[in-house]
């Protein structure tokens, strides 16, 4: 329960990468399988547009590109919407 809790509250308040949440319930003692089981209904192309939004007037392209690399997207989902016209 508190997985789940932890991943909506993510979704809402801070989006991460599916890498970034998993790592962070690892830290919290969360087993394996159980982030597993949360993260497989974890939109992680709707927290990539987020932050995008956010961060898309204040950074270049290649600025936003390396951090969200450095957040742990993969590289195909961010080529693919960084360049994209809102």
């Amino acid at each position: 329960q508190f997985a789940r809790w932890f991943v909506e509250q993510r979704t809402l308040l801070k989006p991460r990468s599916k890498r970034g949440v998993a790592f962070e319930l690892r830290q919290k003692g969360i087993e394996q399988s159980v982030i597993e089981n949360v993260l497989k209904e974890y939109d992680e192309t709707a927290a990539l547009k987020t932050i995008i939004a956010k961060k898309k007037q204040h950074n270049t392209t290649e600025e936003l590109k390396q951090y969200l690399l450095q957040q742990g997207f993969p590289y195909d989902l961010i080529i693919k919407y960084v360049n994209r016209k809102p």
